[in-house]
């Protein structure tokens, strides 16, 4: 289940195995933490919205990050946001080891429960199989159980009856929940979708422009021509 940096910060704070096993996933500055969570997208509509999804392979499990993208073209509003989130690596004892590590978070740091806000996280992210489908294609989750409706249920279970401090991720979300509202980002994503997917549809789209121009210059010169 864990991946990428895994250094132990202070041996002389790790009570027992749970314990290590959080202290190995955190990442997580104090004063970052805000307001708890609260409603996120899932994974396929925040990338339908335009939101790129890459995979951090050296950074502890906790650590997402978000980077605003900005395109070539300096035209306002085209610009986007990459999510970055490390490498989840999903094995059959997956489920037992993280619900370990939340229901000690949930006993013995009530105020600093990262560990469960990371998991609330990724279940927003998370509602249906193709939303795991998209993060295995980004290399995001590694599924070595082979059902991504398995995941999926798993994450939708983990986060019953759980209570939450102020999460690390709130300005994250914040973010991602503004671009995701903004319609002018559905458009745009929408349009590169379905007419620039790929350079021959990119192509095609251009030469049809193009074709649509000249002909209207053509028609309004008869027209001139005619008057």
């Amino acid at each position: 289940m864990i991946t990428g940096r895994q250094e132990i910060l202070d041996h002389r704070n790790v009570n027992h195995f749970t314990d290590l096993i959080r202290n190995m996933l955190l990442n997580i500055n104090p004063e970052d933490n805000d307001s708890p969570h609260s409603y996120l997208p899932s994974a396929v509509r925040l990338q339908e919205s335009g939101v790129k999804f890459t995979a951090l392979k050296e950074e502890r499990l906790l650590d997402i990050k978000r980077r605003q993208r900005n395109f070539k073209i300096p035209i306002p509003y085209f610009s986007g946001i990459e999510l970055k989130i490390p490498v989840l690596q999903v094995v059959d004892n997956t489920e037992t080891v993280i619900r370990n590590v939340m229901a000690f978070e949930q006993c013995h740091y009530p105020f600093k429960t990262h560990v469960c806000n990371y998991i609330i996280f990724m279940d927003s992210l998370i509602d249906t199989e193709k939303d795991v489908d998209l993060l295995i294609e980004e290399r995001i989750i590694s599924n070595l159980m082979g059902d991504s409706a398995t995941i999926a249920r798993m994450f939708n279970r983990l986060c019953l009856n759980v209570n939450l401090s102020p999460s690390c991720y709130s300005g994250i979300i914040r973010d991602l929940k503004d671009h995701y509202e903004d319609g002018w980002n559905r458009a745009r994503a929408t349009l590169k979708r379905v007419y620039f997917s790929n350079p021959w549809k990119g192509t095609g789209t251009i030469a049809g422009i193009t074709l649509l121009l000249l002909t209207l210059i053509q028609t309004i010169c008869s027209m001139k021509q005619v008057v």
